[in-house]
Parts: C-alpha cells; sequence; structure tokens
C-alpha cells in the first residue's frame, strides 16, 4: 500500500521538477528526474511496507 503511494508522491514531486528546467532549457534529459522521483518513491514506500509488516507479524 505505501509503495503505490510512494510511487505516485514521487512522480508528482519529479515531475514537477523536473519540467520547470525543460521548459527552461528545452533539454529532455530532465524528464530523467521523473524516474529518480519515481524510484526513490518506491523505495521509501517499499521500505515502510516492510516496517508496517513486521509490526502487524508480531
Amino acid at each position: 500500500m505505501y509503495a503505490q503511494r510512494g510511487m505516485l508522491i514521487g512522480i508528482i514531486i519529479g515531475g514537477g521538477i523536473g519540467v520547470l528546467p525543460f521548459v527552461f532549457t528545452d533539454d529532455p534529459l530532465y524528464f530523467i528526474l521523473i524516474g529518480v522521483g519515481l524510484a526513490l518513491g518506491l523505495i521509501i514506500g517499499a521500505g515502510a511496507d516492510r516496517q508496517n509488516s513486521r509490526r502487524f507479524d508480531q
């Protein structure tokens, strides 16, 4: 559950940060920031899922 939310938030933040430099420079490489945001959101969300599942297992 948290992994999906993390991915969504990461895409929103990465997209917001990646679009602004693209608008000013017309360099499509700034869209890589969306992927970086996605990856960070997935890592953070997966960690939260793992921590939450351990809590319920005990």
